[in-house]
């Protein structure tokens, strides 16, 4: 254990201490571990697959044959389809947040 200057008030504090004990200014951010940066980048591309799905789910739909439109086979796909892409959302998307929010940096206080 060292002892630094504190940029903001030149006090002598340890380098490992979160915090300067004088002025409180932050010396050492909290990181994510390992596992918190997988479930980070899970959490971000499992979404953005989400968005993807449905724009292309939505565009699918628009540009369906006209005679499936009039015999409503679309509006029908385009329901399950959703439903679906929302039950997948929920079911995946909600415990993904969770373990990204449990794995987040945590001040030190």
């Amino acid at each position: 254990m060292a002892l630094i200057k504190c940029p903001e008030c030149s006090k002598d504090v340890s380098d490992t201490t979160y915090k300067c004990n004088n002025c409180g200014f932050i010396l050492n951010k909290p990181k994510r571990g390992v596992t918190g940066k997988i479930f980070k980048a899970l959490f971000i591309v499992f979404n953005f697959l989400m968005i993807i799905s449905f724009i292309s789910l939505y565009y699918g739909l628009s540009q369906a044959d006209p005679q499936a439109s009039e015999s409503g086979a679309t509006a029908v796909a385009g329901v399950a389809g959703t439903g679906t892409l929302i039950f997948i959302w929920i079911a995946l998307g909600l415990p993904l947040g969770i373990m990204n929010y449990i794995t987040r940096p945590k001040a030190y206080e």
